[in-house]
């Protein structure tokens, strides 16, 4: 569910629009009492996650240097010393072999709507296994068995 901030949705063309426009966030009227020190690794991080989304977020073909634009963000995103959540862990470790399935066009001929109900769907077998630290050495053998059972009743 989409959440507000300062009254706005903060997802789809918002995300988009920071991402393009990161450095705005160095306006003095928006850094406030913040140093602009602090705020650089969040705007390196957004500048090199634009170049991610600008490489394969589209039914273009896949930009030619979208690996060094992943190992970038990679890079930034640490950076940042934010926790790794499960999408950034997808476009930091998968979409590369993601876009193989697609023959190498973008992300976009995956319709958001689709994806978006077999989440749903998903969670019900999620629950049963569901691993709350992404770090726990048993996450990729639980996450393993609820894609399996998911899939086995999805054929």
């Amino acid at each position: 569910m989409a959440k507000n901030y300062q009254g706005d949705i903060f997802e789809g063309n918002a995300c988009r629009k920071l991402l393009k426009e990161s450095d705005k966030l160095l306006d003095p009227v928006v850094l406030g009492s913040i140093s602009p020190l602090q705020i650089a690794p969040f705007i390196s991080a957004f500048k090199a996650m634009n170049k991610v989304v600008d490489d394969c977020f589209s039914t273009r073909r896949i930009g030619p240097e979208l690996d060094k634009h992943i190992e970038e963000l990679r890079k930034m995103f640490r950076g940042t010393e934010v926790s790794e959540t499960l999408k950034i862990h997808v476009a930091l470790h998968h979409i590369k072999h993601s876009l193989q399935f697609l023959g190498n066009s973008g992300l976009g001929l995956w319709s958001e709507q689709p994806g978006e109900s077999i989440h749903r769907e998903f969670l019900k077998y999620w629950n049963s296994y569901k691993m709350n630290i992404i770090d726990d050495p048993r996450y990729g053998t639980q996450l393993k068995k609820a894609v399996v059972e998911f899939s086995s009743r999805h054929l």
